[in-house]
């Protein structure tokens, strides 16, 4: 559900990047105040690997069968069951933000709003209001994150099924918003919207299914353990367990499953066409006519020179543009998956890092 900028005008577009930054402000300013923990470090690697999961995941879209349609991981309620709200906005943000400079996937003028579609929503609306609800949790103002307090399966299978079609309606629903206020779109609200809540509501099932699997897996896998292993060696040796079989998905997906994603056009851009095709055609490449209009040309012309893999190929750049001949499709996919999935690894460790050194060279004064 990345939005391109062409459905938004400059002045959405700034106000959504002002709300999502203050956002990331708060949420950095909170982890800095938790960070000291014995599970800080722990949580640290988990920003990177699942920050690498989710950019790996969402380069697999699935077919919606019997729409045409197709959909893929939004991974902000997955994040904030394992990391809380706050490490998993920044985590989340991470993944967009590389995604929109680099890779060309989603506007730069829209990472506002993807951020705040995306990230948000999930972190700070569903998770506190309707997923602990499911679950029977108190708020802990010890943990922020769900994962270790929660004993019936079936009550979590629930939950993450009901806060996945949520976290997806929600925010197609502030997407709808966000294009209408904008005005460049000639198409009736009501059209889009049709279209658009029903194709995420069948997205948000497989968000739930995703983020229930994932889940699942850590708790049974605690589960399997020795019981006649101390506490703390149980905890080591699960967490390395799961994160190293984490990290094997990540892998698979960004070398392997990513050549089986669906072709077909994802919840947002099938809308868009079937609105369209009631109406009028519709050019997404014509925003000329907003306010600031020198803006969105400009901030394209930057997103070109950025995005060294346009669409996870080989397809910017001199030296890249002569390899992009001898090297197929799919091992281009295989490449900017890992790639990418590296760099968000790399960036979220080096977040976390910093907070962390603050921290002790704080105390050590």
């Amino acid at each position: 559900m990345h939005m391109s900028d062409a459905l938004l005008s400059p002045s959405v577009s700034l106000s959504m990047w002002a709300i999502s930054g203050s956002i990331l402000a708060w949420s950095l300013k909170k982890i800095r105040r938790e960070e000291g923990g014995e599970d800080s470090s722990h949580q640290i690697v988990l920003m990177g690997i699942l920050g690498a999961f989710v950019f790996a995941a969402q380069m697999i879209n699935v077919a919606i069968p019997g729409t045409g349609s197709s959909g893929h991981l939004g991974g902000g309620l997955l994040l904030t069951l394992i990391l809380g709200p706050y490490r998993a906005f920044v985590v989340l943000f991470t993944v967009l933000l590389l995604q929109a400079f680099l890779f060309a996937d989603g506007g730069i003028l829209a990472l506002g709003c993807n951020i705040f579609n995306m990230a948000f929503i999930p972190a700070f609306i569903v998770y506190p209001l309707l997923f602990r609800t499911i679950l029977g949790q108190t708020r802990n103002a010890k943990s922020e994150s769900a994962m270790g307090a929660f004993q019936n399966t079936k009550r979590l299978f629930w939950a993450c099924m009901l806060s996945g079609v949520v976290t997806c309606v929600l925010g197609a629903s502030a997407l709808i918003a966000e294009t209408t206020l904008s005005g460049l779109a000639e198409l009736s609200f009501k059209t889009f919207a049709a279209f658009m809540l029903p194709i995420h509501f069948a997205i948000g099932l497989l968000e739930g299914i995703v983020t229930y699997s994932v889940c699942n897996s850590q708790f049974k896998l605690f589960q399997k353990l020795d019981i006649n292993t101390p506490d703390s060696i149980k905890v080591q040796s699960g967490r390395k367990r799961w994160i190293l079989s984490l990290c094997l998905v990540t892998v698979i997906c960004g070398s392997i499953f990513s050549w089986f994603a669906s072709k077909n056009p994802d919840g947002l851009e099938w809308s868009l066409e079937k609105s369209y095709s009631l109406v009028n055609s519709f050019d997404l490449s014509d925003n000329s006519a907003a306010t600031l209009e020198w803006l969105p040309s400009f901030v394209s012309k930057i997103q070109a020179k950025s995005a060294i893999f346009p669409d996870y190929g080989f397809s910017n750049g001199e030296i890249l543009s002569k390899i992009k001949p001898h090297v197929s499709e799919k091992l281009q996919l295989s490449l900017t998956g890992l790639g990418g999935s590296i760099l968000v690894l790399c960036l979220c460790l080096l977040i976390g890092g910093v907070f962390r050194f603050r921290l002790i060279k704080t105390a050590s004064q």
